[in-house]
């Protein structure tokens, strides 16, 4: 709806919406904890970032502004998109590294074996060593790169929800007394929106839950290769340094 309509629904007041159940209310919660006690919890919830439940999501957007309910969904709309691009990011990185191991692991393979030929028996034993402690931080890095790259428990919108005969029919008889058409129209795509934005932050939820898994197993394949990296620095001076040596 354009912006026309939107301004003449939020200057009607009250505007009586239906109303979606949800399984908890605050005051069935208020009645069995007891207020103190909600209170705390609630505290307790914003000071860790516990993220809100479906129920809880639909009993706070209970309001009749379809002004307010186009704003909160445009917002859970651009978080999606945000989302959407960083993973994509995140997928790049994770790609990026796992092509850098891969790289980086058959150049120390080519040039290993021509490293022992030349180090001698006396510092055989310290260099392979030194070796295989590289190839193995190399090979976690690409392990945590791949990892990453694997994580794909993504939920998409639940076509039960989205066409629901009896949501959609209540929605469209829906009419409030002193709108005309068009009015009555942005107030019925506002109660369709209201319906969905607890299910669409859900999806929110879980690809932010997704998307820092894939951004811890990147970090710790990050640091992996910073030591994998280090590891070949010090074949190659050690190398250096024997071949002085022994020369």
């Amino acid at each position: 709806m354009g912006d026309k309509s939107d301004k003449k629904t939020d200057d009607v007041e009250p505007l009586e919406l239906p109303m979606i159940d949800s399984s908890a209310t605050k005051n069935d919660q208020l009645q069995e904890i007891g207020e103190e006690r909600a209170d705390e919890i609630h505290s307790r919830m914003l000071q860790e970032n516990i993220p809100m439940q479906e129920h809880e999501i639909r009993e706070a957007i209970k309001i009749h502004s379809p002004g307010v309910v186009k704003e909160i969904y445009d917002v859970v709309v651009r978080q999606l998109q945000y989302e959407q691009g960083r993973q994509g990011r995140l997928d790049a990185k994770a790609n990026s590294l796992l092509a850098a191991n891969g790289l980086s692991l058959t150049i120390l393979f080519t040039f290993g074996v021509q490293v022992l030929n030349k180090c001698g028996k006396d510092y055989a034993t310290a260099m392979v060593v030194l070796l295989w402690l590289t190839v193995a931080t190399g090979l976690c890095s690409g392990v945590c790169a791949a990892f990453a790259l694997l994580i794909r428990d993504y939920r998409m919108v639940n076509e039960r929800d989205l066409f629901d005969a009896d949501v959609l029919a209540s929605i469209d008889e829906f009419s409030a007394d002193g709108l005309d058409s068009n009015d009555n129209d942005s107030a019925r795509v506002s109660i369709f929106k209201r319906h969905h934005i607890p299910q669409m932050w859900s999806i929110v939820q879980t690809q932010v839950r997704i998307h820092k898994k894939k951004a811890d197993y990147i970090a710790k394949g990050q640091y992996f290769f910073i030591a994998f990296l280090v590891g070949m620095a010090a074949i190659a001076i050690t190398t250096a340094i024997i071949m002085r040596t022994t020369g």
